[in-house]
């Protein structure tokens, strides 16, 4: 008797487990191009005209709504749930123009002239832009620099 409540019990766990696994991968879409908020297709039509989306995804952590877009030139985006880019990573070429704040934008021009701008993260009070010299900068929300670190990602 004591064998089959202890395998019971065991069994009662494994599906709650399965269970709570499950809800987990609803969280994570995948989702066409089509179903993105009419912000993170402008976006991508203004900034990256004849790019085309190979992967597209909706997520949810902690009661946010996300996407995440890849792009057939390696970039990645990803946006919230209103559409508005939070996170840019253009990985083998330069951020486009417009992109960044022009006080950054200024910023880097001056005192990086050889550099450029090729990923950016929107943060919670400002940005962190990463340069093609190896460098990561920070900047305030109104794009006032506050410190740079060597990239290390």
């Amino acid at each position: 008797m004591k064998q089959i409540v202890k395998m019971t019990g065991v069994a009662f766990v494994m599906v709650l487990g399965l269970l709570a696994f499950a809800s987990c991968s609803d969280d994570d879409k995948k989702i066409s191009y089509s179903e993105l908020p009419a912000n993170a297709k402008a976006f991508i039509e203004l900034y990256f005209p004849g790019q085309t989306s190979v992967y597209t995804e909706k997520s949810k952590d902690d009661g946010t709504t996300n996407y995440d877009v890849t792009l057939n030139n390696g970039t990645e985006i990803e946006f919230d749930k209103s559409g508005n880019w939070i996170y840019v990573d253009c990985k083998y070429t330069k951020l486009p123009t417009g992109i960044l704040p022009d006080k950054i934008a200024d910023y880097i021009t001056e005192k990086y002239p050889t550099a450029s701008a090729y990923k950016v993260d929107k943060e919670y009070g400002g940005y962190q832009v990463n340069i093609n010299n190896g460098l990561k900068l920070i900047f305030s929300a109104d794009g006032t620099y506050i410190s740079s670190q060597v990239d290390i990602d």
